[in-house]
């Protein structure tokens, strides 16, 4: 259904009277957010009757997380609720994918004119990535586009980080270091937003099902005991797992050889032990463990 005229240019959210700094936070954050094909600009913000709104381009085909739920990319995947989109194909995906890509980068970089200043989005997932239409067709071909700047921080302009207490927790797309980290990088965004991109492609080849059994999946499978105070009792949907780790077999005796040594002194001892270790630290943190090696 088409809705009604006044809502076909703009979309008003809607933020309660008890969130006077939410707010205010927001509106910064959009302004500090660069002009691009693939970011949502903020048309307008005003206090009305003691609840704070903002106004934004209407999205004719909702967020992604819709996009998943109410097309198919074939007649092979469609499910009856779903329509087949007649509009899609690989370049289309393609082009998405490196918009939004390109997008992100432009939020995470500086500029002069306009001045704009780098800052980590903080809550890229499906439900913040609106599909706007092309044209004046209400089902396709959609441009997808950024939005939603309420949890975004500003990053030291020096290091490119953020501490981690003022970030939120994004449940799912979350990167590993947000649990265990005092501080976060820019590259926090690029794997959520790679995550997406996981699912975006899942539900192109395979369709919405597929999407649907992948979140199953990733809430049966739980944290390992040992890497976690719940026991590998909670149930979370992440694209990570959290797994505890030992020293080789080999390693144990030689560093118990090393301890023992009447060769060197205590403190001598105890450098060499550290060093040890520190190499089997080495070897079993491989990039996959957190976000800071995605290019």
């Amino acid at each position: 259904m088409r809705p009604p005229l006044s809502k076909r240019w703009s979309y008003t959210r809607v933020i309660g009277n008890q969130a006077k700094k939410a707010y205010k936070r927001e509106v910064r954050a959009n302004c500090r957010a660069p002009r691009h094909d693939r970011i949502v600009p903020l048309l307008a913000a005003f206090k009305h009757r003691e609840k704070f709104h903002l106004i934004l381009p209407w999205a004719r085909g909702g967020n992604l997380a819709d996009l998943f739920q109410n097309y198919a990319t074939s007649t092979e995947t469609k499910t009856e609720e779903q329509q087949v989109a007649d509009w899609y194909s690989e370049r289309w995906l393609l082009a998405q994918c490196l918009g939004l890509a390109d997008g992100l980068a432009a939020v995470h970089r500086t500029s002069d004119n306009p001045p704009t200043s780098a800052q980590i989005h903080a809550d890229i997932k499906p439900e913040n990535i609106l599909c706007f239409a092309l044209g004046e067709a209400d089902h396709g071909p959609f441009d997808l586009k950024l939005a939603d700047f309420g949890e975004a921080q500003e990053v030291d302009p020096e290091t490119n980080t953020v501490p981690v207490k003022r970030v939120p927790h994004t449940k799912t797309y979350r990167p590993p270091e947000h649990d265990t980290d005092d501080i976060l990088h820019l590259n926090y965004d690029v794997w959520c937003l790679a995550c997406v991109f996981i699912e975006l492609l899942t539900w192109a080849i395979a369709g919405s099902e597929a999407a649907d059994k992948f979140e199953l999946g990733r809430l049966a499978e739980r944290d390992e005991r040992k890497a976690t105070t719940a026991g590998g009792n909670v149930f979370a949907d992440t694209f990570f797992k959290k797994v505890s780790t030992r020293l080789k077999h080999r390693l144990e005796p030689q560093i118990r050889i090393i301890h023992t040594s009447k060769t060197a002194d205590g403190e001598d001892k105890e450098d060499a032990e550290d060093a040890v270790v520190k190499t089997q630290v080495i070897q079993v943190s491989t990039p996959a463990f957190t976000s800071r090696y995605i290019k």
